[in-house]
């Protein structure tokens, strides 16, 4: 009887987390369809709160250019937009409006990440912000400053800058590099422009290949390109060869 009691007082106690607590968790945890149910309920009721109104825009532009939803990409827009309007200095906002405006609008993108710098200039997300961006866009000098910026600021923790020079250490002579993730190519490039390590070796940010001027940079240098970025996967097994599992 005593643990049906206790067991029944857990219940509302659950209950009662508030929605803002658990968009801020889900976020964290990267469940941004899980947090899409509750973020909007939570920023409505807290309107006064730039950091969870930024949060509901990132969230609703993940979401929406992974489902290629324009809907949830216009609200995201609209969020971000609002925030920066009262807060010009709010860092995530920022990057999530560069983010949306990413290859649409370039111009626009790299001014609103000029303002995050100048806000924030020793914020390592911001300069990883600039970094995404120019490489995208295939500004090799700005992509410079940037990972220059994140060597200064010491962005990568000790176990990401150690996989990052055994990967390069690794790679044969000349290797073209294809780096899943965009922090994992900024890591690694980090080493390659602020240590010059295996400067051999071209590090191609998949991630990054719906980039067209990236994808033109490459083909001018004649690397090979994939033929459809977006399907690339690596396939890796357990005793660290680059052969397809499948043989």
């Amino acid at each position: 009887m005593r643990l049906l009691l206790l067991l029944a007082l857990a219940v509302p106690v659950a209950a009662q987390v508030p929605p803002a607590d658990s968009a801020r968790v889900l976020y964290s945890q990267n469940r941004m369809a899980e947090a899409l149910a509750i973020a909007p309920r939570a920023a409505a009721a807290e309107p006064e709160d730039a950091d969870l109104r930024a949060l509901l825009a990132d969230v609703l532009w993940r979401i929406g250019q992974d489902r290629a939803d324009d809907g949830l990409i216009s609200d995201a827009m609209g969020q971000a937009v609002g925030v920066v309007d009262e807060d010009p200095c709010h860092v995530p906002a920022l990057l999530t409006l560069a983010s949306i405006q990413g290859d649409a609008d370039p111009g626009s993108a790299s001014e609103v990440l000029d303002q995050a710098v100048r806000c924030a200039p020793d914020d390592g997300n911001v300069w990883l912000g600039v970094w995404t961006h120019a490489a995208r866009s295939g500004h090799q000098d700005r992509e410079a400053e940037a990972l220059l910026a994140l060597d200064r600021a010491g962005f990568w923790a000790p176990p990401m800058q150690a996989f990052a020079a055994w990967t390069l250490r690794a790679a044969p002579r000349d290797a073209i590099l294809l780096a899943n993730g965009v922090r994992d190519g900024a890591a690694i490039r980090t080493l390659q422009v602020a240590d010059g390590l295996r400067p051999d070796v071209t590090t191609v940010p998949v991630a990054l290949l719906d980039g067209v001027d990236l994808v033109a940079s490459l083909e001018a240098a004649g690397l090979p390109v994939p033929d459809d970025a977006r399907r690339f996967e690596p396939r890796v097994d357990p005793r660290g060869s680059s052969d397809p599992s499948d043989g």
